[in-house]
């Protein structure tokens, strides 16, 4: 299974538009901030979004949401970011939040 994300930047917090199999529209996301140039090609607890790249996807426990959830494998120097459900920035903690609105 892919799933895509079409990132659009704003300041402080970054959207996109989520598909599955290349579908049109599944959901949309809510990130932490991309920042580009070369220093910021490594993810930042709470402050910058995952770095552009193909990661693997796992479905498993989660012991904070105590539910099974997906979790991103290998993202350089980071580890346990999943994609779950939240409504602002601050809910992202370095994850993929997504929903079906953009408030």
């Amino acid at each position: 299974m892919e799933i895509k994300i079409k990132r659009t930047h704003a300041k402080g917090y970054t959207h996109g538009l989520l598909t599955i199999e290349g579908e049109s529209f599944n959901c949309f996301t809510l990130e932490d901030e991309v920042r580009l140039g070369d220093i910021f090609k490594v993810k930042v607890q709470d402050k910058t979004a995952i770095p552009v790249g193909r990661y693997e996807v796992i479905l498993n426990m989660s012991n904070r949401f105590k539910m099974y959830m997906p979790l991103l494998l290998n993202v350089p120097n980071f580890s346990g970011i999943r994609i779950h459900s939240g409504n602002t920035k601050e809910h992202t903690e370095g994850c993929v939040l997504v929903g079906y609105e953009i408030f």
